[in-house]
């Protein structure tokens, strides 16, 4: 995903500029006392410019993310000018605070979200620094250069998709908010199955999605898909993801265990779109591959999915 912590660029800053809120016992209702991190996530696409921050909210006493909330910090005319094509839902959606969709919650991120909302963006100190972090981030990611251009046709989708072929800056990000919930429905999927299966290799996963890709694409033209041998792990994997796929694409119901906890609910998806979702996946799990190896995807994923 390319959303990732400010601490992985500036450990430093984020050592001592990373905000917890300590909450006392019986001073919100339901809402456990300790203490909560919100730990801070920008853009890393190159050329985008969403001014955006999510914050994953790590309770201290459980030691998990208890949700995921999305804010920016401009007007919502800025938003709807960045999308381009934009509708109402999605320009409020972009300009929160929200629980981020499809992302995996517990019970209480509904409070979270309103300690967040009356409290840590109350702050105009605390704004101004996560306006200062987002500066920080975009200086580090948009070096100059050739490598930024040759990066942003690389991530450019098949015409074969639903996505239109843009090259303007920020695209891939907004691509990336319209399906997020989608995207993160995905990698839960991978990331259950790597749980269960920690053999489990990113070269499993990027066999597993190119298999599906093919699938869909079969589907779409009217063509048998590809013969692919798997392993009992690629299995595993083809199964739960496909599964996913197929509920997103409004086919089957989920079971119990297979749920995300989502606060809004999802709408069904064409095979386009999961197609280019999956190729997302792909061009993520490909890219952490290459820079953390065996595992590099799979152990980068895992601490922010599930």
């Amino acid at each position: 995903m390319p959303f990732v912590p400010f601490h992985m660029y500036f450990p430093d800053f984020a050592k001592k500029e990373t905000r917890t809120l300590f909450v006392p016992p019986a001073t919100i209702a339901r809402l456990p006392a300790g203490n909560y991190g919100f730990i801070e996530l920008y853009c890393d696409e190159p050329g985008c410019d969403c001014r955006r921050v999510f914050f994953n909210v790590i309770s201290e006493r459980r030691k998990k993310i208890e949700a995921v909330i999305a804010w920016g910090w401009e007007d919502l005319d800025f938003y709807a000018k960045w999308m381009r094509k934009p509708d109402p839902v999605s320009v409020k959606n972009l300009k929160g605070p929200i629980l981020n969709p499809g992302s995996p919650v517990t019970e209480l991120a509904p409070m979270l979200l309103q300690l967040a909302q009356n409290v840590l963006l109350q702050d105009a100190e605390y704004r101004e620094r996560i306006k200062r972090h987002y500066r920080m981030f975009r200086e580090k990611i948009d070096v100059p250069g050739p490598k930024k251009s040759q990066l942003r046709k690389h991530q450019i989708l098949s015409p074969r998709t639903a996505i239109p072929l843009e090259t303007g800056t920020g695209y891939m990000n907004r691509f990336t908010d319209k399906y997020l919930d989608v995207l993160q429905n995905l990698e839960f999927a991978i990331v259950t199955t790597y749980k269960q299966r920690p053999e489990m290799t990113d070269y499993d996963v990027m066999r597993i999605v190119e298999a599906l890709i093919d699938g869909y694409q079969a589907e779409t033209i009217g063509r048998p898909p590809r013969y692919t041998p798997v392993t009992d792990v690629e299995i595993d994997l083809m199964d739960i993801l496909r599964r996913m796929c197929q509920w997103r694409l409004g086919r089957i119901q989920l079971l119990e265990d297979e749920k995300m906890k989502e606060p809004e609910k999802t709408d069904p998806k064409t095979l386009d779109e999961i197609v280019a979702c999956l190729k997302k996946i792909h061009n993520s799990a490909r890219k952490w591959n290459k820079s953390g190896g065996r595992r590099g995807y799979l152990d980068f994923v895992v601490k922010y999915i599930g």
